[in-house]
């Protein structure tokens, strides 16, 4: 399936935005003890990085994790897996995964000298 990693400081999707990491289908032509299976879904992360006002149940490590895609985007991602074009001992591919991290500032006043 492979992966997309996104890396930003703040993170939207137009209306026709789409984003695939979707597993390979199993081939069509069955050999005898040769058959393929189809692949697996891939990996998706979208990490940003925003201010944020503290409060008592934010992660001691600063990094906020959610794999639930919000309901305006749900059909903008597409981890699934490939799909088995033939029965006979060929599986079809499981899903991958989607994941949003927010790296949270760190409390205080940071300089970032380059």
């Amino acid at each position: 399936g492979g992966s997309i990693l996104l890396e930003t400081l703040s993170f939207s999707l137009a209306d026709t935005a789409f984003l695939s990491a979707k597993g390979g289908d199993s081939s069509a032509v069955v050999q005898t003890k040769n058959a393929t299976s189809a692949g697996g879904g891939g990996r998706i992360a979208v990490w940003t990085s925003t201010k944020f006002f503290y409060t008592d149940d934010v992660a001691k490590d600063r990094i906020v994790t959610s794999s639930v895609i919000p309901e305006a985007w749900a059909n903008m991602f597409d981890v699934s897996g490939g799909k088995a074009l033939v029965s006979e001992n060929v599986y079809a591919g499981r899903a991958g995964t989607v994941m949003f991290v927010n790296l949270l500032s760190p409390r205080g006043l940071t300089f970032i000298i380059r």
